[in-house]
Formats: structure tokens, C-alpha cells, sequence
């Protein structure tokens, strides 16, 4: 029986990573990305248009001010 490349997601907007063995990939920008994507509020990731997300996003991060990443991530 072959094995789930994926990881059972937490929310139905969140994005699926990518299953890795190797922390090498596991911190390539494809799965960064999609964890960094999947700690967005769920009322971002439902916009469907494009510019609005861009506006909303921008006015998210501008409201909370992160200083690394890891702060972003623990938030």
C-alpha cells in the first residue's frame, strides 16, 4: 500500500504540505510558503479575488507588525 504524500489538513482553506523526510525539503520555499499561507485569519484565504487579497493581506500585516518569521508563525 503506497503512503499519503500529503498531511491531513486543519481547515478546509488550508493548502496541503507536502509529506518530506529531509528537513532539506521540508524547508524548501514550496512548503514554507504553504505553512506560511495556511497561518493566514481564514477571512483572508476566503477572498476570491486577487487585488482584494493583496489589499487585505497588506493591511493584515500592517495592523500586526512581525519582526521575523518565527513571530509570525508562533502568532
Amino acid at each position: 500500500m503506497k503512503k499519503s504524500m500529503t498531511t491531513v489538513c486543519a481547515n478546509k482553506s488550508d493548502l496541503r504540505v507536502q509529506f518530506c523526510k529531509t528537513n532539506f525539503l521540508k524547508n524548501r520555499g514550496a512548503n514554507v510558503g504553504i505553512k506560511l499561507y495556511n497561518k493566514l485569519p481564514n477571512k483572508l484565504k476566503k477572498l476570491e479575488k486577487i487585488q482584494k487579497f493583496k489589499r487585505k493581506l497588506k493591511y493584515f500585516l500592517l495592523q500586526h507588525i512581525f519582526y521575523s518569521v518565527d513571530e509570525y508563525v508562533s502568532y
